[in-house]
């Protein structure tokens, strides 16, 4: 991605980002209805198991598309401030990591449905990654904020760890899951059950502790640094308004 290094982001029409902004904000919420107990009982397991189909899609093709906009000629980046290279570096790995269950949305029909069913953790990594949509839809709608708005110290902050907040809920949730799910598939193939489509179900949950500590880590290492920069600025603006 070279041909980025130097690329700055452009900000699109305001019809393509309330598209993206909303199209973030469904995600999210797709996200939360496939928050599923390990626990669960069969009987509501149906609901979950449908958005979970719907968030492997909708959060996959917004960040193609996302990510499309970005690497154009146009530079257009609808998350305020982000260069191009960066929001390719976020998107791409995700995209590349959930192919294999947009492939099982498209091909596996009933089948993948009842593995889902079966295995109700997969349903909650599958979400997993729509729950930093929440980070992305706020760096949207900063697009549309005042200059004053943005240099506020309280949305600085703000800002800072809401960030740091969608990470950390993504990075524990997601972890969680993905292991719950590839001891339970793991179990599952061993005794010959539809091995071909929980294996592809496998290769996402892998890929998450393949792919994060390249991603997501640096990326929370980056949040929890500018949000201690911009606490410490907080207290020290504090400060010396009351010297003053």
């Amino acid at each position: 991605m070279a041909f980025l290094d130097d690329a700055q982001p452009v900000t699109p029409p305001v019809v393509v980002r309330i598209a993206m902004l909303g199209a973030y904000c469904y995600c999210y919420y797709l996200g939360l209805s496939c928050m599923i107990l390990p626990w669960a009982t069969p009987d509501k397991l149906a609901g979950p198991a449908r958005n979970a189909q719907l968030a492997i899609q909708a959060l996959t093709y917004i960040y193609a598309v996302d990510a499309s906009l970005a690497a154009s000629p146009l530079h257009w980046c609808c998350m305020r401030s982000i260069p191009p290279r960066n929001v390719l570096v976020h998107h791409i790995p995700y995209v590349l990591g959930m192919a294999p269950s947009v492939y099982l949305v498209w091909t596996g029909g009933t089948r993948f449905f009842d593995c889902l069913v079966s295995t109700p953790t997969a349903m909650t990594y599958m979400g997993a990654g729509c729950l930093t949509s929440s980070n992305e839809a706020l760096w949207v709608a900063s697009s549309f904020f005042t200059n004053e708005m943005l240099e506020s110290k309280s949305y600085r902050v703000g800002q800072k760890l809401f960030a740091l907040a969608a990470l950390s809920q993504f990075l524990v949730i997601g972890g969680l899951s993905a292991g719950f799910t590839i001891h339970r598939l793991s179990g599952a193939m061993l005794d010959g059950q539809d091995v071909l489509i929980r294996a592809l179900m496998l290769i996402p949950c892998v890929a998450f502790f393949c792919i994060v500590p390249f991603v997501q880590i640096p990326l929370l290492i980056g949040a929890w640094g500018r949000f201690k920069d911009a606490l410490f600025e907080e207290k020290r603006g504090s400060k010396e308004a009351k010297a003053a």
